[in-house]
């Protein structure tokens, strides 16, 4: 059976609590992000782990047109019109929708993942459009803490472990 990777309720409520949206490190990532991200714009954008969707929101500011799902079951958007759907794999959404898909989004998700060399190549293949992966994840393992533990981290990277996971994902062609 394959371990777990979405938040249950606790670890949603104490990631994302309400009115987080407002803190000045969401909102400057959420700049910083669809600014570099502008440079090399692929539509429609489905965000994969798309938490409350302060991401989302972000791209959908800059105009892009932009979908998220999400795993867990316990998130809820912090906007009710942002279209997100909960409780879902992202591998799972009807292919026609997914060939649709010119970019992905991976905002700090692929640290949860016991296997992410397979889950980046999973998303070459069930996205077969896919111009684009925008990654984001934790910086350097000698910031490691209790924090990573409790969420869920396998591990945070520096540019040379990035690199090599995407590839031997062969998502060079994205």
């Amino acid at each position: 059976m394959p371990e777990r990777t979405a938040f249950d309720k606790r670890q949603a409520l104490c990631s994302y609590p309400d009115g987080i949206e407002r803190n000045f490190w969401h909102q400057a990532r959420g700049r910083i992000v669809t600014r570099l991200c502008n440079a090399y714009r692929a539509e429609p954008l489905l965000e994969i782990g798309a938490g409350r969707g302060y991401m989302l929101h972000a791209f959908q500011k800059q105009g892009w047109q932009t979908y998220g799902v999400e795993l867990s079951e316990e998130m809820t958007a912090f906007l009710p019109d942002l279209p997100i759907q909960y409780g879902k794999d992202a591998f799972a959404l009807p292919e026609e929708f997914r060939n649709e898909i010119r970019s992905i989004g991976l905002f700090d998700v692929i640290e949860h993942l016991p296997n992410r060399v397979a889950f980046l190549s999973e998303c070459r293949r069930a996205f077969p459009n896919l111009r684009y992966l925008y990654i984001t994840v934790p910086a350097c393992m000698s910031l490691w803490t209790n924090y990573d533990t409790y969420y869920g981290h396998y591990l945070r990277y520096d540019l040379p472990t990035l690199r090599q996971e995407v590839e031997k994902a062969d998502t060079k062609s994205c």
